[in-house]
């Protein structure tokens, strides 16, 4: 048999090393305070923290353990004790307010009636748990005055302090009125069914800011009642506020608790308050009833909905919606017929969360015509009408609905993205009514997929006005551009400009193909260039414009040199001017090349400065070069001096000298205060000493 010896001596061993590490610990402890504590005695506000610092980090690492707590206590409590500076102690109380228990109490009671030193000590007080430390605050309440007085009142409600409700209640009468209304404040805070006994004890005595504050206590006792789950002491105190002459306010604040604890009975409180004559309480009740869970009594309600104000009206309509219950529909729909335009906009703005199927038509005939709010709220809530059969019953509204009303559901369905609504708008994209074609045709884009392509061409080959061959141009692009492979999102349009001889259709193809930018229309479109057809040449020069990347450069330059027709070069200069301003793997000094010969083409201030704005851009000392050498330029001095300040910023940590150059001749030659500001500032923030780089 093992003998059980050898587990004894063990077991020996474990608690006397654990001992003696508790000891080593406060040992360490221990002597680290002795070397902190003296700089406390003489620290004053705004001097060195760190050895503050380290105490207060010495007490966060003394929190979880009770042991490591006292030792750190008793040496802050020497500290206190001593002629130590105001600083120093406000410092030792706070850290006492983390680690204090009953010892710390009898030194921060001397302190607390001592107007110097009454708050640091009740910073700690106030957060020290034991007892004993609310106690020494009731104590000091007898010997204290003025503001030390109203201070120890308030402490003694942070704390909750319930044996001292007696004495606080004393305190109501008093002829300071500070006094009194921290008094009625601190019952509150406390909360309890003596608190709030007193205060109601005291509410026909007291008068102005004391009976408000009175008031508001008694509120706070129901409110903490409340939350302590005694519903119905809650609602008795509620009850006994709300039956007062207490100002609108305070009666509101009772009604309020009065239909938070009525549980079921929700509803008929609201209807009471709403079936008073005095319509103080109205707005409240009305708010309470887009909030309260259960109203079992809602038909009743809203069956005082055309007695109320027009106010009232809106502010019904509003927590009608807020509820979402669907049986008072009936009556938030004959309110979009009212006269009063708030009240129309209200009832549909509720049809968002109460509207159905049946209420499409209204919805869409309503975001058609009238006051600009009025479409807003009913388009809204036509977007976001619930229900399985509401999709459907917008599809089939669409053939007979006035033109109007007709753009507003189509509309609806790129929003509401409704399954299936391809179908119809393909169909109202060539509706009789020009303003339902254009809506539809911007609508396709958004719901059309790329199964969808060959309609939308279509219709793009079929246009016969610009503005909607315009229009379907960009439909067709987005939903050829849903198409995941790129190489592949032109292959259609190809197809079909191989097919179509008509020279609109196939000018507004390119032009598809150069906003697509499908690597294998280049050649296409590098052919269109060629035209002598004034109408294909133009469409090329705009989709090269358009191409998402720089490969096209060189032929719009070439036209923009070259080209007879002045409309033509502006356009293909201005593109090249884009594409050069794409990212590129070329230098940047091939780049400001390119812009050079921008530059070189362009024929008037407008295009000088279209090409300044992409200059600017680019981060090199030939960049900043090229824009200085415009300064001179009335015409566009202002440009020029914008670009060279932003290069000048980009570039002057490693271009100092240039920089500094260059920003100088900006304040010679520039008036403009603003730019010489950026320019000065630009120049202040050069490295020094960059004057001979």
């Amino acid at each position: 048999m093992r003998s059980r010896y050898p587990v004894f001596f063990l077991i020996l061993l474990f608690i006397s090393t654990s001992l003696g590490l508790y000891h080593c610990a406060g040992k360490s402890i221990q002597s680290r305070l002795d070397a902190l504590l003296p700089s406390l005695k003489t620290y004053d506000y705004g001097e060195n923290r760190e050895q503050l610092t380290a105490i207060e980090d010495l007490v966060r690492q003394a929190q979880p353990k009770a042991s490591a707590r006292k030792v750190v206590e008793q040496g802050l409590l020497t500290v206190l004790n001593s002629d130590a500076t105001l600083a120093g102690k406000q410092f030792v109380c706070k850290q006492l307010s983390l680690v204090g228990d009953a010892a710390s109490v009898p030194a921060l009671a001397k302190m607390v009636t001592d107007e110097t030193t009454s708050d640091m000590a009740r910073y700690a007080l106030e957060r020290i748990p034991d007892p004993a430390a609310g106690t020494a605050l009731e104590k000091a309440l007898d010997s204290s005055q003025g503001q030390v007085k109203i201070g120890i009142i308030n402490s003694l409600g942070r704390r909750g302090e319930g044996s001292a409700v007696t004495p606080l209640a004393g305190l109501l009468s008093s002829t300071e009125p500070g006094i009194a209304e921290a008094a009625a404040t601190a019952l509150g805070s406390i909360g309890n069914a003596d608190a709030a006994q007193e205060l109601w004890a005291a509410l026909p005595n007291t008068a102005s800011t004391v009976h408000r504050r009175v008031v508001e206590g008694y509120l706070e006792c129901a409110d903490q009642a409340l939350a302590g789950g005694d519903s119905a002491g809650a609602r008795s105190m509620y009850q006994k506020v709300y039956v007062t002459d207490e100002p609108t306010a305070v009666q509101a604040a009772a009604l309020t608790g009065i239909v938070n604890t009525s549980g079921q009975s929700a509803g008929e409180v609201i209807l009471a308050a709403l079936q008073e004559q005095d319509a103080a309480m109205h707005p409240v009740a009305l708010g309470l009833l887009g909030e309260v869970p259960v109203v079992e009594n809602l038909s009743d309600i809203v069956a005082l909905f055309p007695k109320l104000s027009p106010t009232g009206q809106v502010q019904m309509l509003t927590a009608l919606g807020n509820r979402g219950d669907t049986s008072v529909r009936e009556t938030v729909v004959n309110a979009v017929s009212s006269s009063q335009l708030p009240i129309r906009i209200a009832a549909l703005n509720a049809l968002k969360s109460l509207g159905d199927a049946s209420t499409v038509n209204l919805l869409a005939r309503e975001a058609s015509a009238g006051p600009a709010e009025q479409r807003e709220a009913a388009r809204n809530s036509l977007y976001l009408l619930r229900g399985d059969q509401v999709d459907q019953a917008i599809l089939s509204a669409i053939p007979q609905a006035s033109p109007a009303a007709k753009i507003e559901l189509i509309q609806s369905t790129e929003q509401r993205n409704t399954p299936n609504a391809i179908r119809t708008v393909l169909q109202t994209a060539t509706d009789p009514n020009a303003a339902v074609r254009m809506a539809s045709i911007q609508v396709l884009g958004g719901i059309g997929t790329p199964g969808d392509l060959p309609e939308l061409l279509d219709l793009l080959v079929n246009a016969n006005r610009d503005n909607e061959r315009s229009a379907l141009e960009k439909s067709v692009v987005s939903v050829a551009n849903k198409i995941p492979d790129r190489k592949n999102r032109g292959d259609q349009v190809l197809d079909r400009l191989n097919a179509v001889r008509e020279v609109p259709a196939r000018a507004a193809l390119l032009e598809v193909l150069g906003n697509i930018g499908d690597p294998d229309a280049l050649p296409v479109i590098q052919q269109a260039l060629q035209s002598n057809e004034s109408r294909i040449k133009t469409a090329a020069i705009r989709a090269f414009s358009a191409w998402p990347t720089p490969e096209p450069a060189d032929q719009l330059l070439d036209v923009a040199g070259s080209a007879s027709d002045t409309r033509q070069q502006v356009l293909a200069l201005r593109g090249y001017i884009r594409l050069v301003g794409l990212p590129s793997d070329r230098s940047a000094d091939e780049t400001v090349q390119m812009y050079q010969k921008a530059m070189d083409l362009a024929r008037n201030a407008n295009e000088q400065r279209q090409v300044l704005s992409g200059l600017e851009d680019v981060q090199a000392v030939s960049a900043l070069n090229a824009a200085g050498q415009y300064l001179n330029n009335p015409a566009i001095r202002r440009e020029a001096a914008v670009a060279v300040v932003h290069i000048a910023e980009e570039i002057g940590a490693e271009h100092p000298a240039d920089a500094r150059q260059m920003l100088q001749k900006v304040l010679q030659q520039t008036q403009d205060e603003s730019i010489r500001d950026d320019a000065q500032d630009a120049l202040d923030n050069l490295p020094k000493g960059s004057e001979g780089q």
